[in-house]
């Protein structure tokens, strides 16, 4: 995995992204929010991105299984060679906005969707993202057989 992080985990660090989110969808809209997912997404999680080119839905796996994991979320993962689907009962992040400013960015799970939607983009691979509650969501990355 190109991208992991060790240490202590600071929350703080996706309240500052959910302020970023909203700055950037009030002062330059969603083209540029869309624009900067794909440039994330392609190039900081390069190798997530490469293996889902690949054809490989294993190292989008384990990012996510790490990351939940290590923050504490509650959540289950299920994978075959067809699709990938995590199903988040409790995001430690959003859980942690929600405690410190009340609410999460009207605009959080929409950077999550468009993050998700960038790695599929020109990989055999389509998202899904369906929104519970503001701490609970669940998105599926299937192989798109009509694309093949």
């Amino acid at each position: 995995m190109r991208y992991k992080d060790t240490g202590e985990v600071h929350k703080d660090f996706h309240l500052a992204v959910d302020r970023t989110i909203t700055y950037i969808m009030e002062h330059y809209g969603e083209q540029f929010l869309i624009d900067l997912c794909k440039r994330t997404s392609h190039q900081v999680y390069q190798d997530i991105y490469r293996h889902l080119k690949e054809g490989d839905l294993c190292a989008l796996a384990e990012h996510w299984q790490y990351y939940y994991t290590r923050e504490g979320g509650e959540f289950t993962l299920t994978q075959d060679n067809d699709q990938l689907v995590l199903t988040v009962t409790k995001c430690p992040a959003a859980e942690h906005i929600i405690k410190v400013k009340g609410s999460l960015s009207p605009y959080y799970h929409r950077f999550d969707e468009l993050l998700v939607g960038s790695w599929c983009e020109h990989t055999p691979f389509v998202s899904t993202f369906t929104v519970h509650n503001p701490v609970s969501y669940t998105i599926t990355v299937r192989r798109n057989h009509a694309s093949q």
